[in-house]
């Protein structure tokens, strides 16, 4: 019979404030802010230090976000290449695009939200179509990573010098990269117009300000280089022009900070910009206006009069003409402050502004140390060394990594020990409850009853925790080097602990008056008494009791395993094998069977009657660091460097099934009482809940679905490939082929075969209808006519009627049998054969439509151009019909071109689409025309859709007083 067991899923990841890899925003209104953690995206209330929504991604980590204007919706990059759009007030997933081939280094959305730009580890650059949930093309040009994406739209209309309206430039595209260029694209033409090459390293970041007249770009040197946009051409007009200058050097400006920069942006009015460097600072610049800037010039101008007029004087010369004096970096942008935050920063955001000229700014600041921070910097300059820190998110999470985890003995609390705090935190609701300040703790235990933890430290210490009271009760100096291990006894009466000063001891619990004077407050606390000590030969790195209380088993740097008696401390076994250090070991429930693991990366299991080893596993691809017993089971999880979990059977040596999620090393794991849920602890900041469902799983089934899963990883990389129509150049299709794509299109063609063996059916019919109906007039037409005769008897002439009746019975029994109709189709789900094809097409992501449409040979080309046809004529989706029939003439033109068969539905397609694009381009624009009529209409008379009612006082006519006045007298009023 096979065996079956219960599949473990992620229910849910907490701990993680901000990611490290992720970059912070603000959202529209100032105060929430978004963050990356890991695989999510988290909106935080700053005011109150809550999760507001978080946004569950997949196994893929946030590498990038960028918020639209005026729309609660951010798009997320992943490092896997994929982007999604998320709406963050809904928490639900608008659209996913796939096109980059790794991960997403740059995100921007247009001013209207109608475009977003992405740029990838992968070099490229794809411009995304946010309203068809498409990528439009692709750009390539540069040689390393893209660092930073931006759309320069510019003014839309200007008047010529007849007054006439035209357009001046189209919309521009600024890229920087890795390969120390900054490369400026035309989006009307698809190609790059102008590479600017005044840095000699990485450019890291730019930005650009609201009017579009300043790029700003920074690199690894101090120097944030100003370049001037919108140059005009200096050529005659006519006259045809090599290259177009848009961008040129204006200057530079100095930074404080020595380190390279990694953000450069500028605030929501344009009156600062900050600089923020791989440090803890933020440089602060002001930005002049123009009156100021005027101010300068008239003060330089007049300083170098006076300087020629005393020249004059020395020398007797006449004074020279006057010199131009130009606009200076210097006169522009002034050095405000450096912004010196307590740790690394990660990333940082302006708050939004509703005032013209704030009179201070504030900044999101996320740290290395998984905390966020709003600062409020003033924009004067005797004022702005006074900023000051308005709010924080802190306590959702450590500081540092988590090394340590235990559950509470009836699994309804979680304790988490770091480098410099203990956190507690409810199972149910994932929020901590309690933080302590502790030292730097490596291992911890809940003390029986809940009200009391221990930690050991780095520093030796066992620091008795309340958990009441949030307060560390006591410090006890019990080892003289780091302790790596506790364990409580079964008894519940004392723990032993396991240090690399080679000691193992053991602790009894004792109740101690408290320090308290008052003796009516004075209560008793937990405290600990060394019973007994076993000294080692080497490192102690885990120490485990049996559940009876009869064997310890001790881990050493040596890589064996020790078991003693615990009563006597007489040596019982010694368990080698392991050629690298044992990094965890646990005994099951039965007291039957020890698993150690180890650190090269492999699992044994030992036998405790006579310590022969059952089974030796390899188990992970680096180090394990945890292993740990399902309670009254065999089973038993294992967590390791390579970031996995992993659940086994400990009877068969088998691997159940492998749980991924963390983004980095796990450290620890927890088991609860009954082996419904798993708690572990990561380097990425999270501690991931992994839940037992009811789903059944077997192990033949599992095996078959990972070999499939490395099947299609390996055909992804295969399909790394260009496609049919996507050709070297600078512009290129957007999309990805996927396994997703190839099975679209597999779809795709069996419904193709579908409607095709439909129409074929319909067909035979029709023509049998047809042979039918002609083979009856053809006898109609050979059949004799009969002789009219006038029949006479005794009852006179035979009734014309009933001989009619008679000719007519005959005729129906000598008459053609017409073919049966074909029965319906159950594939075709009661659609027609085109509403079906239709279907299937829309069946298919927006943004994977082409990839899919390259799958298609041109056998099912041709089908696919037929049925189009049949769609367009009975106008059911212009919109499909036009993308699918545009895009598949551009990929398969020569072999079209090439195709007799092909010329009638092509003739059809250019007589039937373009009248009826223009008059959906028609409809499209009248209702655009119309909406900016109300829009109109609405501002100028400040009309509200839905106003508030009036409510005003209905005065009572004589007649109803008087019926009001005898009702009062009837009451007796």
């Amino acid at each position: 019979m096979v065996k079956a067991y219960l599949r473990y899923q992620l229910k849910d990841a907490f701990g993680v404030v901000a990611s490290t890899n992720s970059n912070c925003l603000f959202d529209h209104t100032g105060q929430l802010a978004l963050t990356g953690c890991n695989e999510n995206v988290v909106v935080w209330n700053l005011r109150q230090g809550v999760m507001m929504q978080q946004l569950r991604g997949d196994k893929s980590e946030v590498t990038i976000m960028a918020l639209r204007e005026n729309v609660p919706h951010v798009a997320v990059g992943y490092n896997d290449g994929s982007i999604k759009v998320w709406d963050f007030q809904s928490a639900t997933c608008v659209m996913t695009l796939n096109g980059h081939k790794s991960a997403v280094t740059a995100l921007r959305y247009n001013t209207r939200g109608t475009l977003l730009i992405s740029g990838s580890k992968d070099t490229d650059i794809i411009v995304w179509d946010t309203i068809g949930e498409s990528g439009l093309y692709r750009l390539r040009g540069h040689r390393d990573a893209v660092t930073d994406v931006r759309l320069l739209e510019g003014k839309e209309n200007e008047k010529d010098v007849n007054g006439e309206m035209i357009v001046k430039r189209g919309v521009r595209l600024v890229s920087s990269s890795k390969d120390s260029l900054v490369k400026l694209w035309d989006l009307d033409t698809q190609h790059c117009t102008q590479t600017l090459v005044g840095h000699r390293a990485e450019v890291w970041t730019f930005d650009v300000d609201p009017q579009e007249q300043r790029l700003l770009t920074g690199s690894v040197d101090n120097q944030i280089r100003i370049w001037t946009l919108g140059a005009e051409s200096t050529s005659e007009p006519g006259a045809m022009q090599d290259k177009e200058e848009y961008a040129k050097l204006f200057g530079s400006v100095s930074r404080p900070g020595r380190e390279r920069a990694v953000t450069l942006r500028y605030h929501q009015r344009g009156t600062v910009f900050a600089c923020q460097n791989a440090d803890k600072t933020i440089d602060l610049f002001r930005v002049h206006s123009e009156e100021e800037v005027k101010k300068k010039i008239r003060r330089r101008k007049r300083r170098l009069r006076e300087k020629a007029q005393q020249t004059m004087q020395v020398d007797g010369q006449p004074a020279a003409e006057e010199e131009t004096v130009e606009v200076q970096p210097a006169d522009e942008f002034s050095f405000l402050v450096t912004l010196r935050a307590s740790d690394k920063i990660r990333s940082f955001d302006f708050a939004p502004s509703p005032h013209p000229n704030p009179a201070s700014v504030q900044l999101l600041v996320v740290q290395h140390d998984n905390s966020i921070h709003v600062y409020n910097v003033p924009l004067e300059k005797h004022k702005a060394s006074e900023y000051s820190k308005v709010s924080s998110v802190e306590l959702p999470g450590h500081r540092t990594a988590v090394r340590a985890v235990a559950l509470s003995s009836d699994d309804s609390m979680l304790v988490s020990a770091s480098g410099e705090t203990v956190k507690i935190w409810n199972t149910r609701t994932r929020h901590c409850i309690r933080s302590v300040d502790t030292g730097y703790g490596l291992t911890v235990a809940f003390v029986p009853g809940n009200r009391y933890a221990v930690l050991g430290t780095k520093e030796g210490l066992l620091q008795i925790l309340d958990t009441n009271s949030s307060t560390v009760v006591e410090s006890v100096t019990a080892h003289n080097g780091p302790i790596w291990s506790l364990c409580v006894r079964p008894d519940g009466k004392g723990l032993v602990s396991g240090s690399a000063d080679h000691d193992v001891k053991f602790w009894d619990f004792e109740l101690v008056e408290s320090k308290e004077t008052d003796s009516i407050t004075a209560s008793k606390r937990l405290t600990l008494s060394l019973s007994r000590t076993l000294t080692m030969s080497d490192d102690v790195l885990c120490v485990r009791l049996s559940p009876n209380g009869k064997l310890l088993a001790v881990s050493l740097l040596d890589t064996t395993v020790k078991v003693f008696y615990e009563d006597t401390l007489k040596f019982f076994l010694s368990l080698y094998g392991h050629k690298l250090p044992v990094m965890s070991i646990d005994i099951s429930s039965d007291n039957t069977l020890l698993v150690s693991a180890s650190a090269d990366k492999n699992v044994k299991l030992w036998g405790l009657d006579f310590g022969d080893c059952h089974k030796s596993i390899f188990a992970h691809n680096n180090t394990i660091m945890g292993v740990q017993f399902v309670p009254k089971t065999h089973y038993f999880f294992t967590v390791g460097r390579d970031k996995m979990l992993k659940y086994w059977d400990g009877d068969k040596y088998e691997e159940v099934m492998t749980l991924e999620g963390h983004h980095s090393e796990i450290w620890c794991l927890a088991v609860s009482t009954v082996g419904d849920f798993v708690v572990t602890a990561s380097q990425d900041n999270s501690l991931r809940i992994w839940e037992q469902t009811d789903e059944q799983l077997f192990l033949q089934e599992e095996r078959e679905k990972k070999m499939e899963e490395r099947l299609e990883e390996g055909i992804d990389k295969e399909l790394g490939t260009p496609a049919i129509g996507d050709k070297e150049g600078e512009s290129a299709l957007a999309g990805k082929k996927t396994v997703e794509t190839v099975k679209a299109g597999e779809r795709l063609m069996e419904a193709l075969d579908v409607a095709m063996q439909e129409a074929i059916r319909w067909e035979e019919y029709e023509r049998d209808v047809k042979r039918a109906v002609e083979a009856e007039r053809e006898r109609q037409r050979v059949q004799p006519k009969a002789k009219k005769t006038k029949k006479t008897g005794e009852k006179g002439e035979i009734d014309m009627l009933e001989m009619s009746q008679q000719r007519g019975a005959e005729k129906d029994e000598k008459a053609v049998p017409m073919p049966p109709v074909p029965a319906p189709n159950a594939l075709l789900l009661g659609l027609s054969v085109e509403r079906y094809l239709l279907r299937a097409l829309k069946a298919i992501r927006s943004g994977e439509l082409e990839e899919a449409l390259l799958v298609l040979p041109f056998a099912y080309v041709q089908k696919l151009f037929r049925f189009l046809n049949d769609i367009l004529i009975q106008n059911l989706d212009i919109e499909m019909v036009a993308r699918c029939v545009f895009f598949l003439l551009g990929v398969h033109q020569n072999q079209i071109v090439a195709t007799n068969s092909l010329v009638p539905l092509i003739d059809s397609f250019q007589r039937n689409l373009r009248p009826k694009l223009q008059l959906y381009k028609d409809r499209v624009g009248f209702n655009m025309a119309a909406m900016r009529y109300v829009q109109r209409e609405i501002e100028h008379s400040s009309i509200k859709f839905f106003p508030e009612p009036i409510l005003k006082p209905v005065q009572a006519t004589p007649e109803e007083d008087a019926k009001n006045n005898k009702r009062k007298e009837r009451v007796g009023f």
